[in-house]
């Protein structure tokens, strides 16, 4: 008998750190994005201009305006209206430098972090919710003027990061946005990609 309850004993461990080892593993492969990525120069972005600083002049034109206020609703409240402006801004830039939709950006910006620029998830970190330590390297070389962390957690230059990542896995899908997207995301629930698709939804239909 005393053997009978070693083995069993025993064996309630094994089974105990087989399923906690595959836990953790299937939480490190769902937030672990693939780096194997063809890395894109930007072309149309003034890094020079961009490396004089973070601000940059607010041109508040209707469209500008309109994104700000759909922002505005779907942001958290402790995000004013400057700083929605600004956003509009450099979402509509990034949108022009690498041919992704304004809308796109925008919901993907809100569903990452609420548009709380210093927003950490402890793995992914700023507006876009991109990892440093994955494609902080990448992140270099296609971007001259950022040159640690700190200037990657920059407003400006962290929407211009996420919009050029998800550029290169869109790339990699044959222009699929919608794969580029999970795969961003590495395969958030529903309910993310929801949220995005409503706020594209709501530009596109103000902003064609």
């Amino acid at each position: 008998m005393v053997v009978i309850k070693g083995f069993l004993i025993f064996t309630a461990a094994v089974l105990s750190l087989t399923v906690f080892y595959i836990g953790t593993i299937s939480v490190v492969s769902y937030y672990r994005v693939p780096v194997e990525i063809k890395i894109i120069k930007p072309t149309v972005l003034d890094t020079e201009d961009m490396e004089e600083g973070e601000e940059i002049t607010i041109h508040t034109d209707t469209g500008t305006l309109i994104l700000a206020d759909i922002l505005r609703e779907h942001c958290s409240a402790s995000v004013d209206m400057e700083t929605l402006l600004k956003y509009s801004e450099y979402i509509q830039e990034a949108s022009d430098t690498f041919n992704i939709p304004i809308g796109l950006i925008a919901g993907l910006m809100v569903a990452e972090s609420s548009g709380v620029w210093s927003a950490s998830s402890g793995i992914a970190d700023g507006l876009m919710q991109v990892r440093w330590d994955i494609h902080g390297q990448n992140i270099q070389k296609a971007f001259s003027h950022i040159k640690n962390k700190d200037d990657f957690m920059k407003p400006r230059n962290n929407i211009m990061v996420g919009t050029w990542l998800l550029k290169c896995m869109a790339d990699h899908h044959n222009g699929d946005l919608q794969k580029a997207l999970q795969r961003y995301s590495g395969g958030a629930p529903s309910h993310y990609y929801r949220k995005i698709n409503k706020i594209r939804s709501d530009i596109s239909q103000v902003l064609m």
